[in-house]
């Protein structure tokens, strides 16, 4: 154990000096907020006497493109509040002709590629959880979760009830939100929140904050954030009861079983119910999911299982608690294996503040036994977080899956899995490290997974280095481990390999000098090593990389690329479409790839990659993108293509795989809308077609009617098809 346990101090080491060197953030700034002192009519006009009475925050800094000097474009922010709501107003002003820049009417738009003001909420003043609202010019609604201190941005998948609108006019546009105080979650009489305020003026190219956040950050990030200083700190609401019950009726038919159409009526509840103010209990029974968007499909050449998002809503909230435990490909869980193979029967879960310092997040999932196969399995997950230093935090967690037979345990059909992390983060958010170590247990034995990550960001620098090692024996059935365990293609068995990883990557950024006519941003070089070895520490396989980018201030950019590895086969590995599996065995190639990507800004825009060079004994060549048009404010058009020719040795033959995916998205109002994915594949051999109406008829109410269609790739003969209605109230007790 010499080669981790030297990287383990090592990386360690690296990561308390980077500490040491990076400085606290400056003081923080502040605004108070006091009771409306009138109404206020949401119309998105700010023109009530109470807006005139409450202290403006103005006087925002540029965070792109370059984040050392005052925003040229003018933003004036008022919060009040009342009994119920936290109210916020904006003056955004705008002194360039031209329209604004928009993707579409659709709820929960990408802020960086639309004009837009949004808020990040702290209500806990810890800088590691929070709430963003947003708005664009067409009081179109954005609001998403605050995980990890914000680091990564938005997640957007959480829905929270409250209103906004919005107005246009020649020099400026307008904004005023109502935020119900039972949506926030906040300590119950805390009198100082953390606060910022960010503005997107795509006109301009310009990104503007209230607390200046570098560069190199994104705006969401909770290190940059002043202080919020209530007249009187709020308190909890009184009862605050959610029920959302559906009903659902739909007709299928499998074409390929002969199987006549049947039709179904089916309905389910969830409910939400605030224990405090920061504390939520979410119960769900019988839920259904077929309205939640289609996956983007991926052509896969690896020998690994991809990953895709979570989009269930019930999973959503405080979801960081249990996503982001471990890391990247050592994920002890993974809520998309909840239901994976089976319906939910139903569930609770119990997630946020026990106290200023204390998360909880707790899970209890049973799902149906499948004919034939598996029983009902039962998926319980527990996960404490308890912060420390200034936005640091130390977690422990448990996990079970226990299968039943019938009533009873089946006592040889299960996975437990137990674990402790530390999260470091230096105030000014530059450095961030993770050591963890989970333990798991199954009928046949048991094994471990340990790591440490560490990372450094600043404008010009991007520094990381992980260290990982999986024993053969963990297992983690409710995780993601993709390179543990190596299916063979000529018996289908999966066989654990253990292995021990060393990643680390260097990027550095060289800006030009900003003059008149200026137009590029800057270069970027790019280093990248990674080191494989198996369960005994020795070399199994490595890969490195080399890349250079070149960015404009349009956002556009063009980055080449430069790989050379040496992958492992531990089994017998066929690819789609080939003659013969690939042999166990080392193989060593190199590839290159070249990417262009286009102004986003732009009504059309586009994504480029092609890659050419060797694939473990052939050669490969690969071109995929995609491409947008908008038609603002009521339509975008896409298409997104993978293509990759394979070519192998005699005997194995050749292969090609497609992928296209059309897609368009149509806003008929801001709260109608049809979404329609055509992906052809035929790596999977099937073709998909889903088409989603949308209605949200009242708030946090909505209709569906979703169509899909799924056929084969050759004849476009029919698999099966299917049509759902569902809709869904939001009653507030």
């Amino acid at each position: 154990m010499d080669f981790p346990g030297i990287l383990l101090l090592r990386t360690a080491a690296c990561a308390v000096l980077l500490a040491f060197l990076c400085p606290a953030p400056l003081a923080a700034q502040a605004l108070r907020i006091a009771r409306a002192t009138g109404e206020i009519r949401l119309d998105g006009v700010p023109d009530e006497a109470a807006w005139q009475d409450a202290e403006p925050a103005t006087a925002f800094h540029q965070n792109f493109p370059a984040d050392s000097v005052v925003a040229a474009s003018r933003t004036e922010v008022r919060l009040a509040y009342d009994e119920r709501f936290l109210y916020l107003s904006a003056v955004c002003r705008d002194s360039l002709s031209g329209p604004y820049v928009m993707q579409s009417l659709k709820r929960d738009f990408s802020f960086p590629v639309n004009d837009g003001f949004a808020v990040f909420l702290d209500a806990f003043n810890d800088r590691t959880t929070g709430l963003n609202f947003t708005l664009n010019p067409w009081g179109v609604q954005r609001e998403g979760l605050l995980n990890d201190g914000g680091q990564f941005g938005v997640t957007t998948s959480w829905d929270g009830k409250w209103f906004g609108e919005a107005k246009r006019f020649g020099d400026r546009w307008t904004l005023e939100m109502a935020i119900p105080f039972k949506t926030l979650r906040f300590k119950s009489g805390l009198g100082v929140w953390r606060i910022n305020f960010a503005r997107n003026d795509l006109k301009r190219n310009e990104m503007s904050t209230w607390v200046r956040v570098p560069r190199n950050f994104n705006v969401a990030n909770l290190a940059f954030t002043g202080e919020l200083h209530w007249d009187v700190p709020p308190r909890k609401q009184g009862r605050n009861v959610a029920l959302i019950p559906y009903l659902q009726g739909s007709a299928s038919r499998d074409h390929l079983a002969g199987t006549p159409e049947k039709w179904r009526a089916n309905a389910g509840l969830d409910a939400k119910v605030a224990l405090t103010s920061a504390l939520n209990l979410d119960l769900t029974v019988n839920p259904d999911f077929s309205q939640v968007d289609v996956d983007q499909q991926q052509l896969n050449i690896d020998r690994f299982e991809l990953f895709f998002p979570e989009r269930r809503i019930f999973f959503l909230e405080n979801s960081d608690l249990f996503s982001s435990l471990g890391k990247d490909d050592i994920r002890p869980f993974f809520s998309r294996r909840i239901g994976l193979n089976a319906p939910i029967l139903g569930g609770v879960r119990l997630s946020g503040k026990l106290t200023p310092q204390w998360r909880v997040g707790a899970l209890t999932m049973q799902t149906e036994g499948i004919s034939g196969g598996p029983g009902s399995q039962n998926h319980t997950a527990l996960v404490l977080e308890r912060q420390v230093l200034a936005r640091s935090t130390a977690t422990v967690f448990a996990l079970n899956r226990q299968g039943f037979q019938g009533f009873s345990w089946d006592g040889d059909d299960f996975n437990r899995l137990a674990g402790a992390e530390f999260n470091y983060r230096t105030p000014n958010g530059r450095v961030t490290s993770k050591a963890f170590f989970h333990h798991a247990w199954t009928a046949s034995g048991s094994g471990f997974a340990a790591g440490l990550t560490n990372s450094y960001e600043d404008t010009r620098w991007s520094l990381a280095a992980n260290i990982e090692y999986l024993s053969s024996g963990f297992r983690a059935d409710m995780g993601f481990t993709p390179r543990l365990f190596v299916p063979d293609a000529v018996t289908g068995q999966l066989q654990a390999v253990a292995y021990g990883r060393f990643f680390a990557n260097a990027k550095r950024r060289f800006f030009f000098a900003r003059r008149p006519g200026q137009r590029l941003d800057f270069w970027q070089p790019e280093l990248e090593a990674g080191l494989l070895g198996d369960g005994g520490l020795g070399y199994m396989e490595h890969r490195l990389a080399a890349a250079a980018k070149l960015q404009w201030l349009n956002t556009a950019s063009i980055r080449a690329l430069a790989v050379q590895e040496t992958p492992r086969l531990y089994r017998p590995f066929l690819l789609t479409g080939l003659d013969s599996a690939l042999a166990p065995g080392r193989y060593a190639f190199a590839y290159g790839q070249l990417e262009w990507i286009s102004n986003k800004r732009r009504p059309l825009f586009w994504e480029a990659r092609i890659s050419y060079g060797g694939y473990y004994s052939g050669q490969r060549l690969g071109l995929n993108g995609l491409v947008n048009w908008r038609r603002q404010p009521w339509g975008v058009f896409g298409l997104d293509f993978s293509q990759q020719w394979i070519w192998m040795p005699e005997g194995f033959g050749r292969t090609s795989l497609t992928l296209i995916g059309p897609r368009f998205e149509l806003a008929f109002a801001r709260n109608l809308f049809l979404t329609t994915y055509f992906q052809y594949n035929t790596q999977t051999r099937n073709v998909n077609l889903n088409a989603r109406l949308w209605w949200r008829f009242a708030p946090m109410s909505d209709l569906f009617l979703v169509y899909t269609d799924n056929a084969e790739t050759g004849s476009f003969a029919t698999k099966n098809r299917g049509i759902v209605l569902k809709v869904n109230y939001w009653f507030t007790l």
